[in-house]
């Protein structure tokens, strides 16, 4: 751009030199018109000519501005290469820190839960008795009282603000044994044998066996009932139906029983006698019922098709006196004013109720089915 200004400013000047040789060879009049013409162009040329100096001189700044942010930018760049490869640095230490940083806090937390376990065992309590509180009378009776001969094993008794009987009893002597083990953490007792006796500790042992054998006790009923149903029945699919159906029906009682005492009494769980008392009295109810039907299957000499009609109506016929007989029987458990039984009253009322909705529709639905599946032999007599 500067060279290109420098040659128009030349060009300028030799022109204005031509047209002065040019005026002096023409005539007054015409050297006057030429020279104002002349004179405007001078003034023309003279004003574009400072235009292209000072343009000149713009782009000369330019250039010194565009050469010092040239400068300035490789030092950016320099600085900020500089920079990225401190990061990069910083980052390295800060993971080799941070990995200090878990280890220790590791170490840290495992101290904490000492010292936490320390500040709330028996250790962090001072207790001072004088000469005459030990040589009282109230000491040496309370020696006596829970202390063996040899001074060397000592009893407390504890008292549970619920029956033993409850849901929660296995839990609660599972927190018993930690708090003890808490208790004497830290102390000169902290290696000490301790062990726990009582009605509680029974009913929990009871109720952990029962809660391991509980599935396998419904397995040996469910199959029991099974294999009796068959061999007095002489059939299999039938019963198969029935015995789901009961099975469907007491999974809803225990749901239903649940929710009741859970919405009216608060009831966390059943009582663990609960569920092996039920499942009694349900065994035998269902046994007596699917039983009679596989009997009546058996001995008809009518066709299924023709046996689920009459079979039905009788059935719904006696279905009210054995609910009442059922109901009867279930609210009378109730008078006892036992959660256990009333558990237990309301999983047979419920069993009862869906037993008997059920069945019906699964006699003649599944029993229809099973007669109007097609026969193979019957598809090659056919063919």
């Amino acid at each position: 751009m500067i060279n290109r200004s420098n040659s128009i400013v030349s060009r300028s000047s030799t022109l204005s030199n031509q047209v002065s040789q040019a005026t002096s060879s023409v005539s007054t009049t015409e050297r006057q018109s030429a020279s104002r013409r002349i004179r405007q162009y001078q003034s023309k040329i003279s004003s574009l000519n400072q235009e292209l100096q000072s343009v000149q001189s713009g782009l000369s700044q330019l250039v010194t501005t565009g050469q010092a942010l040239q400068s300035f930018s490789q030092t950016n760049y320099t600085y900020l290469r500089n920079y990225r490869e401190q990061i990069k640095l910083v980052n390295q230490q800060l993971k080799v820190v941070n990995r200090s940083v878990i280890a220790s806090n590791s170490q840290l937390n495992g101290i904490y839960a000492y010292l936490d376990s320390l500040q709330n065992s028996q250790a962090a309590n001072i207790y001072f008795i004088t000469k005459k509180q030990l040589n009282g009378a109230d000491f040496k009776q309370t020696l006596a009282n829970f202390a063996s001969q040899d001074q060397k094993t000592t009893m407390l008794q504890v008292v549970f603000d619920k029956t033993p009987d409850t849901g929660n009893n296995f839990k609660r002597i599972n927190q018993l044994q930690s708090q003890i083990k808490l208790q004497l953490k830290g102390t000169p007792l902290a290696s000490a044998s301790v062990a726990i006796d009582g009605e509680p500790v029974i009913e929990s042992t009871v109720e952990s066996k029962m809660n391991d054998n509980f599935v396998i006790l419904i397995s040996v009923l469910v199959i029991g009932l099974l294999l009796g149903v068959f061999i007095l029945s002489r059939a299999i699919l039938q019963p198969l139906y029935w015995t789901a159906a009961f099975v469907a029906s007491a999974f809803t009682g225990f749901q239903l029983a649940y929710l009741t005492m859970r919405f009216i009494v608060h009831v966390e769980a059943f009582d663990w006698q609960v569920p092996i008392i039920a499942l009694s009295i349900l065994t035998a109810m269902g046994s007596w019922q699917i039983i009679s039907l596989g009997l009546s299957l058996r001995y008809t000499e009518l066709p299924l098709i023709d046996w689920l009609i009459p079979t039905v109506k009788s059935y719904g016929t006696i279905v009210r006196y054995i609910l009442l007989v059922v109901i009867v029987i279930a609210i009378s458990l109730t008078f006892g004013a036992s959660n256990a039984l009333i558990e237990v009253a309301l999983i047979v009322i419920y069993t009862t109720l869906a037993f008997y909705l059920v069945l019906p529709m699964i006699i003649v639905s599944l029993g229809k089915l099973a007669v109007t599946l097609p026969n193979k032999d019957n598809i090659i007599k056919n063919k």
